[in-house]
């Protein structure tokens, strides 16, 4: 094995230097000093095995001008020294040479990296650490003033439907100086301020100026990524990315973006969150009660992201498994602004009818559901025509009560909702919407079938209509071009599809002053997602090929 002259060398202590002990601190352990010693301008001391890790440090030096036969016999001899000195240390040689392989193979960074993947026992064993990008990687993070902007109108536009990140950590821990993760604020901060801009702004060049910001978050997202990083800050940026990309209708990426994520989040453990209340950790950490939520709900958002994706065409299987009866719900959200978190405080999807929930839990509560309607209308689904009826009107009820409990919540807790704008309530009239245009298509007689919606269909459109109305008197009550989510937006373009099927293309008066109110409510939320105006060009295109059809069907009786 040969290196280069110029390559950079990182050697790594085998316990954490005394200073990171006493002050009870995560110690990088790199020589001949630690970054958080660096950072504080304390002394580092390291105490016994310095003289190793020096000799350790000065064989990677002298082993660029070796054979590799005389470079391995050195390593092994280093390796028998440090053995021998551990006065019964359990650490076995192989995990120092793994450990001694790290600091050699490409600066430590993509090797760690590697085993974490590939052996992640030893990468435990021999205590490595995933490497951290360095700010050179990254583009200039923004300073203080703009953070402060930038996270204040993300926390009031978008946290309130989409509550993954934690506020008072954000706050607390992301904005401090000290703190080892400033490449990740900024890569997040970045996605922040991504999914806050507007489809159409005042100003010409904003248009512009987005297709310019997103580039720049996919770059530095690809980034953190490469070096090798695993971090829920990386993930929750992802995310956002991908919710941007789903609000303005940038696709293929946003599928697969969602997938990515996906694979992300796994690789993180968040996935196995679901069954886990206490703290927990991931072999390198333990977490706090906030934090564990906080990744639990990033789990929850993928999930419903990966649901979305296929409802406009169940066939496609989700990337995630389907959630079960008896996983963990996020708790309340003021509990989780707050950080009074305590173990016992997480539902489960069982016992999820309870009062306070909050607006994220009920959402996760839609998702549930909505996985389950997605793999009712697999193809591959088992049940006959019969017993799938059964199930189909057995889960239109389930979600109607869903709606009812949310409105019974909002009521009693004063909590401020329209039909439809609630996350949760888009996703539970859009799954029942999707239920219903898809017993159409199994009724062999669809003209028939299309006079007689489902209880649950009208009820929905009811409640979307007088939604409609309500802030089209009251414009200045909810600000639509501002506020709107993606999710909102799908269902009324769902709710307007119906209809101008329903109607077959001779719509009466009532049925008019429906289709031209959602489509109103569309209008403006185009001015907030773009996703809104292809939604309204499809509409049209829907419109003519209903008429259309309508006038052959005429001429062929």
């Amino acid at each position: 094995m040969s290196f280069s002259p110029n390559e950079d060398l990182v050697s790594y202590a085998r316990t954490a230097c005394e200073p990171c002990k006493r002050s009870k601190r995560r110690c990088d352990r790199v020589l001949p000093s630690c970054e958080l010693c660096n950072k504080k301008d304390v002394q580092c001391v390291y105490v016994r095995r310095r003289r190793a890790q020096d000799v350790i440090q000065k064989s990677h030096h002298s082993g660029r001008h070796q054979s590799p036969s005389t470079a391995t016999s050195r390593r092994s001899m280093i390796i028998s020294r440090e053995s021998s000195e551990s006065n019964g240390n359990s650490e076995t040689p192989s995990c120092t040479l793994s450990s001694t392989y790290v600091s050699r193979a490409h600066g430590g960074s993509d090797a760690a990296a590697a085993i974490y993947f590939i052996a992640p026992d030893i990468f435990h064993q021999a205590r490595l650490d995933l490497p951290r990008p360095q700010l050179s990687l990254i583009h200039r993070p923004h300073d203080a003033s703009d953070i402060h902007k930038i996270s204040s109108t993300y926390f009031e536009t978008v946290h309130w439907w989409m509550p993954i990140v934690s506020r008072k950590g954000f706050f607390a821990k992301l904005l401090n100086p000290l703190q080892h993760s400033r490449a990740e604020l900024c890569l997040l901060v970045t996605a922040m301020k991504l999914i806050c801009s507007q489809a159409h702004m005042p100003t010409p060049g904003d248009d512009a100026n987005n297709i310019v910001a997103y580039k720049r978050a996919k770059q530095m997202y690809f980034e953190m990524e490469t070096s090798g990083n695993l971090s829920l800050r990386v993930l929750q940026a992802g995310i956002l990315v991908a919710l941007y990309e789903t609000g303005h209708a940038i696709y293929p990426a946003a599928y697969l973006s969602v997938g990515a994520c996906v694979r992300y989040g796994i690789a993180l453990g968040i996935d196995k969150l679901l069954l886990e209340s206490d703290g927990a950790h991931d072999g390198l950490q333990m977490y706090t009660q906030t934090e564990v939520e906080e990744q639990r709900r990033v789990w929850w958002a993928l999930l419903l992201l990966d649901r979305f994706m296929c409802l406009a065409s169940p066939e496609r299987t989700p990337s995630t498994k389907n959630p079960t009866f008896n996983d963990l719900l996020p708790i309340d959200d003021q509990n989780f602004d707050s950080g009074n978190i305590k173990p016992g405080d997480p539902f489960s999807i069982s016992a999820g009818f309870n009062l306070e929930m909050g607006l994220f839990s009920r959402l996760a509560q839609a998702t549930y559901l909505l996985s389950q309607a997605i793999e009712l209308l697999a193809p591959s689904h088992p049940a006959g025509c019969a017993d799938l009826e059964r199930q189909i009107t057995q889960l239109r009820r389930t979600i109607h009560s869903l709606v009812n409990i949310s409105d019974t919540e909002a009521r009693l807790r004063d909590i401020e909702t329209h039909p439809g704008i609630c996350p949760q309530l888009s996703i539970c009239y859009s799954t029942i919407l999707l239920l219903q245009e898809r017993h159409w298509k199994m009724m062999e007689n669809v003209i028939k079938a299309k006079t007689q919606p489902f209880e649950e269909t009208l009820a929905s459109l009811d409640r979307l209509f007088g939604s409609a109305v309500y802030l089209h008197a009251n414009p200045t009550v909810f600000n639509l071009e501002r506020m709107a989510t993606p999710l909102f937006a799908h269902v009324v373009y769902h709710a307007t599809r119906f209809l101008i099927k329903l109607c077959n293309g001779k719509p009466d008066k009532q049925m008019q002053e429906k289709i031209h109110l959602f489509k109103e409510l569309l209008h403006k939320a185009s001015q907030r997602w773009r996703v809104a105006a292809v939604y309204l060009s499809i509409l049209e295109a829907e419109e003519v090929a209903v008429v259309s059809n309508s006038a052959s069907d005429l001429l062929l009786a």
